[in-house]
């Protein structure tokens, strides 16, 4: 694996950049699963009590349901990753390391039901997976302050630890839910809950093999709530720029893609960045959003998933995964579709 991190700093910006080239060493992204429709209840937009304009807004740009989570959390963690070891055939005793994630950081711990009691505070979402899913002694940790992009972070810092020889499959999880009276309306974007989990591996199998994975990030948009307005300005040229940097880094052209896998942000501003790459808006596979709503980190993959189950993706194809997240960060992945 190939690292290159760069730090520029003008006046009040510092900004990162990270490409990770995965080619010396094939790994891959098996059994994408996510949150069963038991665990979640599908609401639409008009119950949220928000302005007739700001419901034509969200009309017009794809928005008419989102997913709220009605389970416990843990057991819709635990289902999805047992979905995750289900779907790509892989053994609980073969997992030698857990990731979990979590924009809000809702998901790394189980509820305290004690306030009084500190030691609850240490009852972490991963080590209940590895005693009740079975997974033996294996390496565990948590993924935060990547915001939207977590699940994206999560599956390249999986990529990573596969460099280590005794590290062959790891177990990610992403779980996130908007915190109790907090708005869902973001940006003119609706958020929903969501889990979504994976195997990153070094053996193949049906899925997608990773080629390339570039981050940028900005710490001047660290305070979300006061720079949102300079924000929405930047995210434009930011999210062209990071794309062709991915596409260049990995020597690969746009012709090259078969879909860009987009977050559920909004239809209009797919259409902005479709129109800046001059390529077709039907290459943006943005089928989700009017069911799924913006699921934080999930977008892009709910949107990857449900290409595998249309088929409209066949072996060999290649796609561009796009993510966005406050704090502030963008990334592109590259992956090829395997079907077997």
């Amino acid at each position: 694996v190939c690292i290159c991190i760069r730090l520029l700093c003008t006046g009040a910006f510092q900004k990162i950049y990270i490409g990770v080239g995965m080619q010396q060493e094939n790994k891959y992204v098996r059994g994408l699963s996510f949150h069963q429709d038991q665990h979640v209840a599908r609401k639409h937009v008009s119950s949220l009590g928000l302005e007739e304009s700001v419901y034509q807004n969200l009309g017009r740009n794809g928005f008419q349901k989102y997913t709220e989570i009605v389970s416990d959390k843990y057991t819709v963690i635990k289902d999805t990753a047992q979905a995750a070891l289900d779907a790509a055939g892989v053994d609980a005793q073969d997992i030698d390391a857990i990731l979990v994630g979590s924009a809000f950081g809702v998901g790394h711990n189980i509820e305290n039901q004690c306030k009084e009691n500190t030691e609850g505070f240490f009852q972490y979402t991963g080590m209940r997976l590895q005693h009740e899913l079975g997974i033996g002694s294996s390496n565990i940790m948590g993924l935060s302050q990547m915001g939207c992009i977590t699940m994206h972070s999560g599956i390249n810092l999986a990529s990573i630890l596969l460099s280590r020889d005794n590290v062959n499959n790891v177990l990610f999880v992403a779980f996130d839910a908007v915190p109790e009276g907090s708005s869902r309306f973001v940006l003119n974007s609706i958020v929903s809950d969501g889990c979504g989990a994976c195997i990153v591996s070094k053996s193949p199998g049906s899925g997608f093999r990773m080629i390339g994975f570039n981050q940028y990030s900005s710490g001047y948009y660290w305070d979300s709530v006061n720079t949102r307005d300079k924000l929405a300005t930047t995210y434009y040229p930011v999210t062209i720029r990071i794309i062709k940097k991915c596409l260049s880094t990995h020597n690969v052209m746009l012709s090259d893609i078969k879909y860009i896998m987009p977050n559920n942000v909004s239809r209009d501003s797919w259409d902005i960045v479709a129109g800046s790459l001059k390529v077709d808006i039907d290459k943006v596979y943005l089928k989700t959003i009017e069911d799924a709503g913006h699921t934080v980190s999930l977008d892009s993959f709910l949107n990857t998933k449900l290409s595998i189950d249309n088929n409209d993706i066949e072996d060999g194809d290649m796609v561009l995964v796009f993510g966005f997240g406050f704090g502030a960060h963008w990334c592109a992945m590259l992956m090829e579709y395997c079907s077997e």
